[in-house]
Parts: C-alpha cells; structure tokens; sequence
C-alpha cells in the first residue's frame, strides 16, 4: 500500500501513562492497562509521527497472529489515524506494508510470520497485545532493531495485564525495560456505558480490564452470562466450527440485533466425518470461522460453496467474550443446552501443585462448543466500540 498524500486534520492528544510511554526512549517500553484506555491508538500514532519524521525509517507492526491483525489493529489504523494519507486501496488480508512518500514503511506481521521478517531490520516495533507472545519470539524480535533512520531503536508492547509472573514483568523487574499504565482516565473518548460495563465485572477480571492489575486467574473461565430468548426470526450471520472426529465436530451460530449478539443454535456430533456434517454447515448462509489446524477440512467446506475461513486462534477472544457477557451484549439462547453446559463447566487449568491457575484452559471433552463460540465471536468483536 502506497501513502500518495498528506493531508492536515487535528491529530491525536495522548494523555497520561501513554503519553509518557511514547515519550520514552528507552530501548524497551512496556504500555499497560485495562480496557479501552488507548494504549494500542497512542502506538500507532507514535508509529505514524516516526515515519513522518525519520524518512527511510523501518517500523514492524504485530499481533499474535497475522489474522487478529487484520481484525483488531488495522481497521484503526486505517480509520483513525492514517486516515488523512491518501494510499492506494489492497484488501486487508493482502495487504504487507504501507510506503510513506519519504521513504518510510511500516510493515505488518504477526508472529506466525515471525521467518519472514527475521532477515529484516527496523527502527521500532510495535507488539500489540504482548502478552499473547512468546518470550523466545520477543528476544528474536530485539535482534531486529538495527535499522538507522533515526538516532535511537525501540520496541514497544501493550497488554492488559495478565498473570503476576508474566516474562513481560520480569523483564521490568530486571531493569531492561520501562513500564508504564495507561489508566482509564487516560482515553477521554470511552463512552460511560463502556466504562460501566467494565466496572461491572467481578473477580480478576474486574482487577486486569478494569483496575489494570496483574492478578492471577480464578477457576470459571465465564462466570457470568444470560440466557435468554432471542427475537423471533433471527437468521444467523456468522458461525464457529471445532473439528473433530473422535472428538465431537461442533458448530455454534451467532446473530446479531442492533448491538445484542445471540448464540442462536448448535450442533454437536462425534464419530463421522466432515461429509457428514456437511448438511448442518449449509443450514445457514452465513460465513464459518474454523479451527485453523485443520486446513483440509477448510478447503472441503469451501469446495462445497460454503463461506469458510480459518479462525483466529488466540485466547485474548476470551476475556472479549467476557467483556460481552458482563455487558449483557452477548446472550445465550435457551436452545443452546450442550453449549450452556459446556460454558459452565469450562476452567482455567489449575498450575500443578499450586492453587492458582494458569492462562489456558483446562482440557476438556466438554470446551469443543466453547472453541466454536471464541471463533465465531471473531466476527462479532471486530465491529463492536470497545472490544478490540
């Protein structure tokens, strides 16, 4: 994608923690938070304003993934703050860099695509939602900061806060990076709706989301949700599937009224294979989010006419999916048994010998409806104020 133009508009004011983050150029910086509080916009505007200022600068843009990239990241980017630059239009999926008229790019990837750019060098990097990262993925990344545009070279992460012993606060605590906390008052523009919700939830993710604490997890993965019936006539727009064969092939359909999103209807059997379930997949034209290790089955499905595409594989849907039911935006229909029962049944997967939890479920012949439930949600978060 090719920058032609810059026009003037007022820009972005950061304001606290941020503020300070993109202010600091100290080699590693760690912006952290709970929702909403504007870490991730504060990035990408310090991401613009470099490649502004240094030509031929180099910055690398990423997520866990490059798919929860396209989904999370990009569509602010684009709308919020490069919107005023003037690009020739590729599809997001296609999409690899942005070329500024002074020589500067921004590059995107997700660490699923960490080969491709280990060969390369950059100014700064930006890793969005960092906790999700690997720390052996995080050292490869520092290696990569060698480019010369400008008089310095930095990594930034954003995270909300996640488990105590995180390498990300390890790394703090050694010295090698500064942190800072972007605070809720720190993002004037969140409606007070938002904030409420926020303030709404209970347990650690009440303290990560809405306090910004490093908290550890508690045992219920959704201790809160609705279950109520949806409006009449309801089609489905979007839908999750967890392959199986020995385990079951699950499939779970969302629809979606003004801003109330309905698990809507299921479909879960064992024993056969994907031939089979075929029938269920084209009871609703809708697009199917998949368990993206199962390429085959993808293909398959396509093959058949059915609008199927690899899901988003990472957990941070979860606390989302949270977020959602606190606020009573996503709701469960009556209809929906197997995968009421499998949401009330599903945990964090206890550290052995200890008390506490760690940040992946425990696994279950019960959580294949709720891995449908985080890949469809996909669809429904990405175009929801304040969940991304």
């Amino acid at each position: 994608m090719i920058i032609s133009k810059v026009l003037q508009k007022q820009r972005y004011v950061a304001y606290g923690g941020n503020l300070a983050a993109i202010k600091d150029k100290h080699p590693e910086i760690l912006l952290y938070g709970g929702a909403g509080t504007g870490k991730t916009r504060s990035l990408l505007e310090k991401a613009r304003a470099f490649a502004l200022k240094y030509k031929n600068s180099r910055i690398l843009l990423m997520r866990k993934t490059r798919l929860s990239l396209n989904i999370s990241v990009l569509p602010d980017f684009e709308n919020k703050v490069i919107d005023d630059l003037r690009f020739t239009h590729q599809a997001k999926s296609s999409r690899q860099e942005y070329k500024f008229p002074n020589g500067s790019v921004i590059v995107l990837s997700g660490a699923d695509q960490i080969s491709r750019i280990m060969s390369s060098q950059f100014d700064l990097i930006f890793i969005i939602e960092g906790t999700e990262f690997e720390y052996e993925d995080y050292l490869h990344l520092l290696t990569r900061l060698r480019n010369t545009a400008a008089d310095y070279r930095q990594i930034y992460v954003d995270c909300n806060p996640s488990f105590p012993e995180h390498w990300l606060l390890e790394r703090v605590h050694s010295g090698k990076m500064h942190q800072y906390e972007s605070k809720q008052g720190d993002n004037p523009t969140n409606p007070p709706e938002y904030t409420e919700t926020l303030k709404s939830l209970t347990g650690f993710l009440r303290a990560r989301l809405y306090e910004g604490l490093w908290v550890a997890a508690e045992g219920s993965i959704y201790p809160q949700f609705t279950i109520e019936n949806p409006p009449d006539n309801l089609i489905p727009t979007c839908a999750g599937v967890d392959f199986g064969y020995r385990d079951p092939c699950a499939i779970v359909w969302l629809a979606k009224q003004n801003d109330i999103t309905w698990a809507v209807d299921e479909y879960q059997e064992s024993s056969h294979t994907l031939s089979f379930h075929m029938p269920q997949f084209k009871k609703y034209k809708c697009q199917y989010s998949c368990d993206p290790s199962r390429p085959d089955s993808i293909v398959e499905m396509q093959n058949e006419g059915i609008d199927a595409l690899p899901a988003d594989n990472s957990l941070d849907r979860i606390s989302k999916i949270n977020v959602a039911f606190s606020s009573n935006k996503l709701r469960i229909s009556p209809k929906c048994e197997k995968l009421i029962s499998s949401l009330k049944s599903y945990h964090w997967k206890k550290r052995e010998g200890a008390i506490n939890y760690i940040e992946k479920p425990a696994p279950s012949d019960q959580d294949h409806l709720c891995d449908s439930l985080r890949y469809a949600f996909q669809d429904v978060y990405a175009n929801m104020d304040g969940y991304a």
